[in-house]
């Protein structure tokens, strides 16, 4: 049952450490601030980003807790809510305010961080789920 959600953080991880690396290296970030095809690019590397639910929480979502469900669900908006962000950023053309640009990015930004949070919590209360009491 924690494969796709461990799965899902993984995809998370590698797209953070694409946008920002650990080396606090911010030419992409300028990059993508500065040019619509690195916008357009971002988006669609974004939207690979997939969280495939169990199974089990689609068929019989009733055999889960609440909590499993609440941050399962959790997980599965902020996932797409970093897509949307993502894509909504991408369809600034270069031609929009600077300003406007940053607030977009920082918005991703973000939201990789609540999208890395709320899929780390669905992970733990899975596993938790998944120990005998």
């Amino acid at each position: 049952m924690t494969t796709p959600v461990g799965a899902t953080q993984i995809e998370i991880a590698k797209f953070r450490c694409y946008v920002v690396p650990s080396d606090s290296d911010q030419t992409y970030l300028l990059e993508v601030r500065n040019d619509e095809s690195a916008r357009k690019y971002l988006a669609a590397q974004a939207s690979k980003i997939t969280i495939d639910l169990p199974s089990q929480f689609l068929d019989k979502a009733d055999i889960f807790s609440e909590t499993v469900n609440n941050r399962l669900a959790n997980a599965f908006s902020q996932v797409n809510r970093l897509k949307k962000m993502s894509s909504l950023l991408a369809d600034l053309l270069d031609s929009a305010l600077e300003e406007e640009i940053s607030q977009h990015l920082m918005a991703v930004l973000n939201q990789i961080k609540e999208a890395e949070q709320a899929t780390a919590e669905a992970f733990q209360a899975l596993l938790k789920a998944g120990k005998p009491s």
